[in-house]
């Protein structure tokens, strides 16, 4: 099976709105679709908070034994998709979300899973896999945004050692 990553049409490398080459955690994780000694740990949303100012929000997630959490921010507005999939709700319309599902449909390639990673002093970030036929794409995605999709087509959300680095021990309140 062949692993690639995509990259913009020119070949440049871009940067995102925080100076973050996206293409530089897929060269990373790169090695984890041959399981190439990563060892990932299943994880699930388990909350999305408002920061105490009311100008971000907070996604916490737990690994699936619950016994150990890590948190990282994101933009209010845009953390509002990821509430939509949280809830459950029948509708859980989204434009982008429906765009990007058309676009795996048509071009036959199925989500696999979610890897987060660290980003170093920028937080976390996040790849989606994408299968199709016999070649593993590892895309870079928005956190919330990789979070949802995970969500809505039911593939598992992993963290690497580096992520989990942030993390804290779990409080059972169960």
């Amino acid at each position: 099976m062949q692993t690639r990553q995509l990259h913009a049409r020119s070949g440049a490398r871009r940067s995102d709105h925080r100076g973050l080459d996206p293409f530089h955690f897929c060269d990373k994780l790169t090695g984890i679709a041959a399981d190439q000694g990563w060892s990932m740990t299943p994880m699930r949303v388990r909350a999305l908070l408002s920061s105490s100012d009311n100008e971000r929000a907070v996604v916490v997630l737990e690994d699936v034994a619950q016994r150990l959490q890590f948190a990282f921010s994101a933009d209010l507005h845009e953390a509002r998709r990821l509430e939509r999939a949280l809830d459950g709700a029948e509708c859980t319309c989204n434009p982008i979300y429906d765009f990007i599902e058309s676009c795996l449909s048509a071009l036959q390639a199925a989500m696999t899973r979610v890897v987060l990673d660290d980003a170093g002093t920028l937080g976390i970030h996040a790849v989606i896999w994408v299968q199709q036929a016999d070649v593993s794409l590892a895309i870079p995605c928005y956190p919330p945004d990789a979070l949802g999709l995970a969500l809505r087509t039911n593939v598992p959300i992993d963290a690497t050692p580096a992520a989990l680095a942030h993390g804290k021990a779990a409080h059972n309140h169960r």
